[in-house]
């Protein structure tokens, strides 16, 4: 034994003294079997072309019966496939055998789920595609179309399929029917799967639809000639002497390449993700490109990235492969759990980033997963977390980003459109009150009476006005509460029509109250019925008339404020209650306002526990509907329409 830069090697001089010995004897026994060795090879040559010929006329005859009319299937008779699988591509219909009995172990869900890529490649390119081997036999794929529809192209065999014929061959039923020659066909290789004894010589590869069969024949048993035996025994007896010796070595060898393999492949992996996930914020670009590479790299038959959504279940952004069955259970891999992971068996890995499991990865195999690869798909499943996780941050701060934008917008909109409103009550009393100090004399009683009147108006609008900024600072904080207790609801509008009567101007307000009483909030309703009346007098002619009505109305009472103005557009009635919007009609711009009044009315109905809506009134003008539970009905926990619950108590307006 020797080493080498820190690496165990073969101990040189016990590997050259077995070859030697072993050599010599070999080129001893080769010349005393040299012509019987020849006559062998030229016979076993023909058993092996006779064998591989009729494997292959085989294979054509069963391919072309398997794609062949269904006619032919019901008269398939040959004992190399026991069972014909209909598979239909409604997902709703069931698969069913068609002919024969399933062999035992198997069922129509997991051959189904062992030929998925198969079925897809049949529907894809019209052929018969055959599928790895599962438990001893192969799986034979073949695409139904219609049969009065030819498709040639892709997408239309995609867009015609109508279901799949999976016919199990049994290879090794195959080799029973093979012609018997000397030496025999006793192994087929299908797809670097074993079927039988593969340990002879290989008398040629076939392709079975679409997939490689390599034929291997029996090991010659002709025995040597006694002097070549004796040779060769003397030979071998001497190499295992001298590498007995180093059977040492080679096992800290095979360790070492394993685990240096293992190591090689893990850091392969893990440098040529780390920049593909780190080349985009876009899961849908990245995501296929991580799947395909995983995919071919650990030969997975299927690969899945699931997040946790809004609600804390988990949703599938990604699969490569088709859909587990719902029946599958996966096995958690997560280092430390398992070792390996057989073909065919579904994995899982959670997604870890900050304290927290942010997804999963899932992932089936087409062969068995042992130690290095499962470490190497861990440390991809750590680097899709952290991917995952920098796409989370990116749309939060996104959000952030779009929310500072629109509250600056909001800000300033509300600054421009206050600071006017404020403005023209304020320069209306304050010339009018110069005119009264500054002309009282010369002015007539009448005048007077008029200018105070006005400056009256204004004062109230003014105060209107200072009203909504206070319920809109509230509703800011959360603070504007209007918890609903029992009252007359008729009394109560009556009482706010008689004291919001300076402020209407000369418009007739008819009030149709029929006795009812609801749950309500009186501070909250004086502020619903006085930003319903200044608005109806506001967007109507001053002769108009409006009409101010309360009802029973099934389970809920109702409040309703009518007008004969221009209306709300069909499309504005539900934006009027947002925050300072007021709308782009010839109506709006020729008044005055801020546009906090009718959001503040739906904050305070909703806080009521009622609903508030705008309707036409015909045969023109708008209808504001408010609708508040009767007394009789179990007063509702006050929430404000962003859902957070508000505390029992009035606040001082």
């Amino acid at each position: 034994m020797a080493a080498g830069r820190g690496r165990l090697t073969p101990g040189g001089t016990a590997v050259a003294a077995a070859l030697a010995v072993v050599l010599t004897g070999s080129a001893l026994a080769w010349f005393i079997s040299s012509y019987d060795e020849d006559q062998r090879e030229t016979s076993e040559s023909a058993s092996a072309a006779n064998a591989l010929g009729t494997l292959t006329r085989w294979a054509q005859g069963i391919t072309q019966t398997i794609a062949g009319p269904p006619e032919s299937l019901a008269a398939l008779q040959i004992a190399e496939i026991p069972a014909v699988i209909g598979v239909s591509a409604k997902p709703s219909v069931a698969t069913t055998v068609v002919r024969g009995p399933l062999p035992a172990g198997l069922d129509p869900a997991r051959v189904t789920a062992a030929s998925r890529t198969a079925m897809e490649v049949a529907r894809d390119t019209g052929t018969p595609q055959a599928a790895p081997l599962t438990d001893g036999f192969v799986p034979v794929v073949f695409a139904v179309l219609p049969p009065s529809r030819s498709t040639p192209g892709t997408a239309d065999r995609r867009r015609d399929v109508t279901g799949w014929r999976i016919a199990l061959l049994s290879p090794q039923r195959v080799l029973e029917g093979l012609p018997a020659t000397s030496p025999a066909a006793v192994g087929l290789r299908i797809d670097g799967a074993a079927s039988g004894d593969v340990s002879g010589p290989s008398a040629g590869t076939i392709l079975v639809a679409g997939q490689p069969w390599q034929l291997q024949m029996a090991r010659s048993d002709a025995p040597l000639s006694r002097g070549a035996l004796a040779t060769l025994a003397v030979a071998l007896l001497g190499g295992v002497v001298c590498l007995l010796s180093d059977l040492r070595v080679q096992r800290a060898l095979r360790v070492e390449r394993q685990a240096t393999a293992a190591l090689e492949r893990e850091t392969r992996t893990v440098a040529e993700l780390g920049p593909l996930l780190q080349s985009s914020l876009d899961l849908a670009e990245v995501l296929p490109a991580v799947a395909l590479r995983l995919a071919d790299e650990f030969a997975l038959s299927r690969f899945s990235v699931q997040l946790v959504g809004e609600h804390g279940h988990l949703l599938e952004v990604f699969a490569l492969g088709g859909r587990n069955p719902n029946d599958v259970e996966e096995v958690d891999v997560t280092p430390g759990n398992v070792d390996e992971l057989p073909a065919g068996v579904a994995g899982s890995l959670p997604l870890l980033r900050a304290g927290r499991t942010i997804g999963r990865m899932c992932f089936t195999g087409h062969r068995d997963l042992g130690h290095p690869q499962l470490a190497a798909l861990s440390a991809a499943s750590d680097l899709i977390a952290v991917a995952t996780y920098n796409v989370e941050l990116f749309e939060r701060e996104q959000a952030s980003v779009s929310r500072l934008r629109e509250l600056d917008q909001l800000k300033d909109a509300f600054l421009s459109t206050i600071s006017h409103e404020l403005r023209t009550p304020l320069t209306a009393i304050s010339g009018f009150i110069r005119l009264l100090r500054d002309r009282w004399d010369q002015l007539r009683e009448e005048q007077r009476k008029e200018f105070l009147e006005r400056v009256h108006g204004n004062t109230l609008s003014l105060g209107l006005l200072v009203d909504d900024l206070l319920d809109f600072a509230r509703l800011e904080r959360q603070a504007l509460n209007a918890p609903p207790s029992p009252m007359a609801l008729d009394q109560h509008v009556a009482k706010t029509l008689a004291q919001l009567e300076p402020v209407l101007g000369t418009r007739e307000i008819v009030a149709e109250l029929q006795p009812v009483r609801a749950l309500a909030n009186a501070g909250a309703l004086e502020r619903v019925i006085a930003n319903l009346l200044t608005n109806a007098a506001k967007f109507s002619p001053t002769d108009s008339r409006i009409v101010v009505s309360v009802r029973p109305d099934g389970d809920t009472a109702t409040v309703e404020v009518a007008d004969q103005g221009a209306g709300i557009a069909t499309e504005d009635r539900e934006r009027v209650f947002a925050r300072f919007y007021r709308g782009d009609s010839d109506a709006a711009r020729g008044t005055r306002g801020a546009g906090i009044g009718l959001s503040v009315v739906r904050e305070l109905v909703h806080q009521m526990g009622g609903t508030v809506v705008a309707l036409p009134n015909h045969p023109r003008g708008t209808r504001m509907v408010v609708r508040l539970p009767l007394e009789s009905v179990t007063a509702p926990t006050a929430t404000s329409p962003n859902g957070v619950q508000l505390q029992a108590e009035r606040s001082s307006t």
